[in-house]
């Protein structure tokens, strides 16, 4: 039996379901077919979702349900605004954690002035001021929050005393933007002066040669062996998908790499591939895929050029949430675009000034 579920957050958002021979059905809320239809025709299925107050609304979605029986989901989660920086101020990370969600901001023209920012309330609360370093995505590790910054230092925020915490600056490497839990214990990709790259056990001090001189924007750990995702940079290093074995598999643009549902997928440009075979998934609208985050069940890809979201099914059904035209710019070889973390989402509207969102996650 062939089944539509429809699954918007806010619970109560009003859609619209054109099916393949013209016929529309109108709805608000969770719905499921089966438990109004006893078949539905073959072919494409389109939603277009209506608008809520003070809240972004998800592009209009399709499902070609030819591939026979089986639920067909429509993921409807709206989102909201959670912050506007004023130009020239940009995101540059977006970590979720116990603490509260923290956002990384900083200074592009200048590149004299960084802040971290705690967002647990009603106000973000600034944390940490800082000069010259952009700052990466954050781990918790130990009660702290560490984050890299770009000049090799590891800031770590620990919560007392609340609400601002305290925060110790620790010169580390020579120069990164990422750090991840290793086994458990947090490591620091190193880019030497864009020459090499140095993984760094930041307990032990032990380092592994990463083959490759692009900048590790995402990493994943399988087996016995380390995946990271090396980025081109302003300096204009190449990159490629590089391997803790000794291998690399040079690309033009790799940004992100993610386990999700059993399987490991890289990103190159805009284009998907899955690890095991290299296989093409998909090419995304968009001129690069920035960032790669996996919850609630669902992979979620934020692109830009122009700036937009995607959210990926187990079944590796893409459904397009949203997509910003107008103010988006171009990325060129830019490390700091969008992220998505944790039901957030950032990008830096016309390349010049920040913003973040709280994606209403589904119920799924």
């Amino acid at each position: 039996m062939k089944t539509i579920t429809i699954i918007p957050n806010p619970t109560d958002a009003s859609w619209i379901v054109t099916g393949p021979d013209g016929t529309t059905y109108c709805g608000r809320g969770k719905f499921a077919s089966a438990d109004h239809y006893k078949s539905l025709p073959d072919g494409v299925y389109k939603i277009t979702w209506g608008d809520m107050p003070s809240l972004i609304t998800p592009c209009s979605q399709t499902l070609d349900t030819v591939a026979g029986d089986g639920t067909y989901t429509f993921y409807g989660p709206y989102a909201r605004l959670l912050t506007a920086l004023d130009e020239p101020m940009k995101i540059s990370g977006l970590t979720m954690t116990k603490h509260g969600l923290f956002g990384a901001v900083y200074n592009n023209d200048s590149r004299k002035y960084s802040a971290l920012y705690r967002h647990a309330g009603n106000h973000p609360v600034c944390v940490y001021e800082g000069s010259e370093e952009t700052i990466g995505q954050g781990v918790e590790y130990d009660g702290y929050v560490l984050f890299p910054g770009e000049c090799g230092y590891v800031l770590a925020w620990h919560p007392d005393p609340a609400p601002k915490g305290t925060v110790t600056r620790i010169k580390a490497v020579n120069w990164a933007v990422r750090l991840d839990l290793i086994g458990g214990i947090p490591h620091v990709f190193d880019t030497d002066k864009y020459h090499s790259c140095r993984l760094i056990n930041l307990v032990t001090g032990a380092e592994t040669l990463m083959p490759g001189d692009g900048v590790v924007n995402m990493s994943i750990e399988h087996g016995n062996k380390i995946f990271a995702a090396m980025c081109n940079s302003d300096s204009g290093v190449a990159g490629g998908l590089s391997c803790s074995d000794g291998t690399l598999r040079r690309l033009s643009d790799c940004r992100c790499i993610v386990q999700f549902n059993g399987h490991r997928f890289y990103s190159n440009e805009n284009q998907v591939f899955r690890l095991d075979d290299h296989a093409l998934l998909r090419e995304f609208d968009c001129e690069k895929i920035c960032h790669m985050d996996v919850n609630n069940g669902l992979l979620w890809i934020s692109g830009a050029g122009p700036d937009a979201l995607w959210v990926v099914d187990s079944n590796w059904r893409v459904y397009d949430l949203y997509r910003f035209e107008e103010d988006s710019s171009s990325v060129g070889r830019r490390l700091f675009c969008g992220r998505v973390t944790n039901g957030y989402f950032s990008r830096n509207p016309g390349g010049v000034k920040g913003a973040a969102y709280q994606i209403l996650m589904p119920a799924v």
